[in-house]
């Protein structure tokens, strides 16, 4: 079985349906799984339920579409949050949505620095294939200990 492409088809699902309710029988059933089968491989490829990254990804556009102007109320519609969407916001992001909306322009403020020059100490990962497949070949970090180095 090849979980991976499922998954990217998963993703892809779920990123053309933010703006609607999206439920784990759902997603399952679009895949072929049962709900158990569907959460289990989920949740050991991305780390989270699926139902955490649905809901963290509906957080990211809301808060996204915060920092454009719309109104917290439009924003909550919009992404299917019915009640619960300042609890919610606020645990996800750390402040209200409100508070969120009036400090916006002040939370990321991209700037340039000139610093001194500095060495990097890591492994590096090489392979023999033109391109690295991070999903694959990521799990060569897991596991390592950089405390001696």
């Amino acid at each position: 079985m090849s979980y991976y492409l499922d998954m990217i088809r998963c993703f892809t699902y779920i990123e053309e349906h933010l703006e609607e309710r999206i439920s784990v029988l759902e997603l399952a059933n679009h895949l072929g799984y049962s709900q158990y089968h569907f959460c289990r491989a989920f949740k050991s490829i991305q780390g989270i339920s699926p139902g955490a990254y649905i809901r963290r990804r509906k957080m990211e556009c809301a808060s996204a579409a915060l920092l454009s102007g719309q109104s917290v109320t439009a924003v909550a519609f919009t992404y299917g949050f019915l009640a619960g969407f300042t609890r919610a916001f606020q645990k996800e992001c750390g402040m209200s949505p409100s508070e969120y909306y009036k400090r916006g322009k002040y939370i990321m403020k991209p700037e340039f620095k000139k610093m001194a020059a500095f060495s990097v100490i890591g492994y590096s990962l090489t392979s023999s294939e033109t391109t690295l497949n991070l999903v694959q070949d990521g799990a060569f970090w897991q596991g390592k200990d950089f405390s001696a180095v």
